[in-house]
């Protein structure tokens, strides 16, 4: 027997919504797999942004920064932008271009891509830099190294600054006093001696006889040598020469202030993100000090590829050449050493006798037995200076000098005075193991130094060193350290899908606090 099927109105209004909702289903889950896949997208193309640091100042530097010139001579956006949107498409189109597998079944188009902000290195006077830098030798020294470094150059900037202020006092007791002053009184003197002299022979109508200043004075002569006339000579002499056996090998070269990174107009961020602490405190400023060490070159160990053999005396100093610099430094390390041995002549007993024999026999010799107390302290004053020009020649060379000084470590006899004249510090200068170098005094200036300069003048050098590599064309005020992009997908053609993404160096790097 035949029946008829049928098909009621109630079912199909129910197949109606069955086969809406399953639609509508199926639409609710392609977007919500959109915004998963557009939130994947912008965390992939962020991590491929931030893959692509620049390499020179990795390899060199130990720094992180995306080069946002991307080869060329200034900051641009638009074309980190196109590389975000880029790496971003990769995710959002998965195989495309390749037959049946490079549809987008998802059908997602990047609509706009924008930039919101970013932090360059040379921002906030070089916070961002500088706290890299000091990140850097933070794990790289270790709990360890960096405690042993703090109390190492803590302990010598301390007895540093302590022997300067007391050497400070002594010197100010004949600092207003010259050789000129001196001998300007001994002639005095030695003219009314012998007005004297003629005095009493034309009284006792014999011939004039020697007197006892002139009998102590001829005595005086064959015992003492008085180097208070090489001393003033000395002090006429350029500083270089007195510490370098051939000055002619200082380097010359010179760098131009418009050339630096502190000399024009910096780019600055954007909408900064996360500034970092930079190198406020004690701790930091010490382990960016070491950063500096570690990576620039000095007058003992001197830098091929920078725009200066000296930076790192270019970053305590500032000067435009590397002459200027290397001599405000060795002026520097003259006034600390002079301190040094200032205070030695008048607390080591050995060293203060000879101090008070010389100043008695030269004031004989000068036929101004008074006046003992005031050729002492002239007397001290140079031949304090005179041994520091040994001590500094000793640095130069990669040798240590005493942190305290005694009979056995001093260097200068005063009959040897007047072999400093003709360039004999280097005869003088001996080693002293385990004592303070050339680099432990620039450690311990660095740290007494004002922070900003020292960032400032590391920023000037690390860009001249990368630009000095082949890249003229580089800009450190153009690298970026964290970045925030804003990025808008049309899903199935109705809905238009907001993504904001940041990132940072710090936050990759596990620095972000």
């Amino acid at each position: 027997m035949n029946r008829r099927g049928s098909i009621t109105i109630y079912l199909c209004l129910m197949l109606l919504v069955m086969i809406s909702v399953l639609s509508a289903s199926f639409v609710s889950v392609r977007v919500a797999a959109g915004r998963m896949q557009c939130a994947n997208a912008s965390d992939q193309a962020m991590f491929t942004m931030f893959a692509q640091y620049d390499r020179d100042l990795f390899d060199r530097f130990d720094v992180f920064f995306i080069d946002g010139s991307c080869g060329g001579s200034g900051l641009h956006a638009d074309k980190l932008r196109e590389r975000y949107r880029k790496a971003a498409d990769y995710i959002l189109h998965p195989n495309q271009g390749m037959p049946f597998t490079g549809s987008n079944l998802l059908k997602l188009e990047t609509e706009e891509c924008s930039i919101n902000g970013y932090t360059l290195a040379t921002d906030v006077n070089g916070s961002v830099f500088a706290s890299q830098a000091a990140d850097f030798m933070k794990e790289t020294l270790g709990i360890q190294g960096v405690s042993l470094l703090l109390m190492r150059t803590q302990d010598q900037a301390v007895k540093t600054s302590g022997q300067e202020a007391a050497g400070e006092a002594v010197r100010k007791a004949g600092a207003d006093t010259e050789y000129d002053d001196i001998k300007a009184i001994s002639d005095e003197a030695k003219e009314k001696d012998y007005q004297q002299k003629m005095l009493e022979a034309e009284e006792a109508g014999a011939a004039p006889s020697a007197t006892e200043a002139e009998i102590a004075a001829e005595n005086a002569e064959k015992k003492y040598v008085n180097p208070l006339p090489d001393i003033a000579e000395i002090r006429k002499k350029t500083i270089l020469s007195l510490v370098i056996s051939d000055s002619s090998s200082v380097s010359d070269k010179s760098i131009r202030p418009g050339e630096l990174l502190s000399g024009r107009e910096k780019e600055v961020g954007v909408g900064v993100i996360d500034v970092p602490p930079g190198i406020g405190g004690y701790y930091e400023r010490l382990l960016f000090d070491e950063y500096i060490m570690q990576h620039f070159g000095n007058y003992t160990d001197p830098e091929k590829t920078s725009p200066l053999l000296y930076p790192t005396e270019y970053i305590l100093h500032g000067k435009k050449d590397d002459r200027a610099n290397l001599e405000a430094q060795v002026i520097r390390l003259l006034a600390v050493r002079e301190a040094v041995n200032l205070i030695a002549l008048y607390t080591d007993p050995a060293l203060n006798a000879e101090l008070t024999a010389v100043s008695a026999g030269i004031a004989a010799m000068l036929f101004i037995p008074e006046a003992v107390g005031l050729i002492e302290a002239v007397l001290a004053l140079g031949w304090a200076f005179c041994e520091s020009l040994a001590d500094v020649n000793a640095l130069l060379r990669g040798m240590g000098n005493a942190l305290y000084k005694d009979s056995m470590t001093w260097q200068v006899p005063v009959e040897s005075i007047a072999s400093l004249l003709a360039g004999g510090a280097e005869s003088l200068a001996r080693n002293v193991p385990g004592g303070i170098t050339y680099e432990d005094y620039l450690r311990v200036d660095m740290l007494l130094k004002g922070g900003d300069d020292l960032v400032t003048r590391t920023m000037d050098m690390t860009e001249g060193v990368i630009r000095a590599g082949g890249r003229s064309a580089f800009r450190l005020d153009c690298c970026l350290e964290s970045l925030s992009v804003e990025m808008k997908v049309r899903s199935e053609d109705l809905l238009l899908l907001t993504t904001e993404k940041k990132g940072s160096y710090r936050e990759y790097t596990g620095k972000q606090k």
